[in-house]
């Protein structure tokens, strides 16, 4: 039992390591956009690997955004792993969510990848309630 995703961050061709959670099915989704309101959106230039949207540098500020404060003083000794890429590990019942990203923008597309290798993408400009909700389904 679980609720198993991965994500990962993109910035053109680019993607980062992937973050596999074995129970952030719910959860995952809303964290990474709590992280761009809070992060990405107020980074601007280029003088930083941050600002330029690297996707592993992402992926890093990610981790560390999502285990910040006191409440998260444990070593997490579960329910999270990296992998190489979408593959690697177990995200079978919500798929791999693929977050590109954009400098001075932060994140302004989804791509939901399956099971079955079915891609879907909901865009910020094109479907602005998808970047909001579970899988872009109301």
């Amino acid at each position: 039992m679980g609720d198993r995703i991965s994500i990962q961050f993109q910035t053109g061709q680019e993607r980062s390591v992937t973050l596999f959670s074995h129970w952030g099915g719910e959860t995952m989704p809303r964290y990474v956009r709590q992280f761009d309101a809070e992060v990405l959106k107020k980074c601007r230039g280029d003088s930083y690997p941050l600002d330029c949207m690297e996707p592993n540098t992402v992926m890093v500020a990610f981790i560390a955004w999502l285990f910040r404060g006191a409440e998260n003083d444990e070593v997490p000794t579960h329910g999270y792993y990296l992998g190489k890429d979408r593959s690697d590990g177990d995200n079978s019942d919500n798929g791999n969510y693929v977050y590109a990203c954009v400098p001075d923008k932060g994140i302004i597309a989804i791509t939901i990848e399956t099971e079955d290798w079915a891609t879907h993408v909901w865009t910020a400009e094109d479907a602005p309630e998808a970047m909001d909700t579970r899988r872009g389904i109301t």
